[in-house]
C-alpha cells in the first residue's frame, strides 16, 4: 500500500476523468449529509449538535474538502492554497484540545501509584528464575 506522502507526489487526481467534477458538484450536500452521519456513527466526539463549533466544522471541512476534489479533479494542477488556512486552523484547534483533554483528565489509578512511589497494582514484576547458569541481576 502506498504512503500518504507517495499518494500525493503521485497525485492521483490527475487520472480521474474530468467529466466526474461535473456529476460531484450537484451532489456535494448530499455526499456531506451521508459523510456527516457515517462519521457521527463512528466518531462519538463529533455528535455534538450540528450548529455547534464542532459541528459546523464538521460539515464545513467535508464540505470544502468534497470542492477541493471536485476542482482538483477538473483542473489537476490548480493551486489549492485557498484550502490551507482553514486546514491548519482546524489542525491547530484539534491540536489544542487534545491537549486540554489530557490536562484536564484526572490521572489514572496507576499513574497516582507511579506518582506516589509506590508500585500499582496492575504493574506484574518479572521473574527471575535463578538457576546455575543464570543470575538474575535486575533490580525493580
Amino acid at each position: 500500500m502506498a504512503s500518504s506522502a507517495e499518494t500525493f507526489r503521485r497525485e492521483p487526481w490527475h487520472e480521474l476523468p474530468v467529466a466526474l467534477a461535473a456529476l460531484i458538484r450537484p451532489r456535494i450536500d448530499a455526499i456531506v449529509a451521508d459523510m456527516v452521519e457515517a462519521i457521527r456513527e463512528e466518531v462519538s466526539a463529533y455528535r455534538r449538535p450540528l450548529d455547534s463549533a464542532v459541528g459546523r466544522d464538521l460539515l464545513d471541512s467535508i464540505r470544502r474538502a468534497l470542492r477541493q476534489f471536485a476542482e482538483l479533479t477538473e483542473h489537476p494542477d490548480s493551486p489549492q492554497d485557498h484550502h490551507i488556512r482553514h486546514f491548519r486552523h482546524l489542525g491547530r484547534i484539534e491540536f489544542l484540545n487534545a491537549v486540554r483533554r489530557t490536562v484536564s483528565r484526572p490521572p489514572s489509578a496507576s499513574a497516582r501509584g507511579w506518582a506516589a512511589g509506590g508500585t500499582p497494582s496492575s504493574y506484574k514484576r518479572p521473574r527471575c528464575r535463578p538457576s546455575s547458569s543464570y543470575r538474575c541481576t535486575k533490580r525493580y
